[in-house]
């Protein structure tokens, strides 16, 4: 099994694969999903998406990690981490120096996933997000190494 992921310009069809996968994922929840402005990648298996996630670049340096979703039987690869890696270079390669995001306090494995790549808690000003959310935030550092073309993203929604 060869699993890619990567960026893809949102097109009526990506919108309802997303959503698609976001049902699979979240049969018993009622948020919808946002898609102005929000920069998209997929997980495939071969040509099958599998996984999704988005990021919303704001004007004051945050790359927020927007809603994720890993189908059920996909789970336990390691989707949800190169989701997350993935948008953090893409952020990196706009010049972002901050990652912000949030999960349910159920949601342990994404939690412990953050954690693992150095997200802190933190109390942001508001609650933008589950108003019980715990939300994190990660300092981007440089890292030339893992540079990807801004010519090579997609535009967004």
């Amino acid at each position: 099994m060869s699993i890619s992921v990567v960026p893809v310009v949102i097109t009526p069809t990506e919108v309802d694969i997303i959503k698609w996968i976001d049902k699979k994922c979240f049969p018993n929840d009622i948020n919808s999903l946002n898609f102005d402005g929000v920069y998209w990648w997929f997980a495939y298996d071969g040509d099958k998406p599998v996984a999704y996630a988005g990021t919303i670049y704001f004007p004051n340096n945050n790359a927020f990690l927007s809603r994720a979703g890993v189908l059920p039987g996909w789970r336990g690869m390691g989707l949800h981490r190169r989701l997350v890696r993935a948008r953090e270079r893409a952020a990196k390669a706009r010049g972002y120096t901050r990652t912000v995001t949030y999960t349910s306090p159920e949601n342990v494995v994404s939690s412990n996933n953050l954690i693992r790549f150095g997200y802190k808690l933190y109390t942001p000003p508001y609650k933008w997000g589950l108003v019980n959310g715990l939300y994190w935030e990660r300092v981007l550092v440089r890292d030339t190494s893992d540079d990807i073309q801004i010519d090579d993203l997609p535009t967004a929604s």
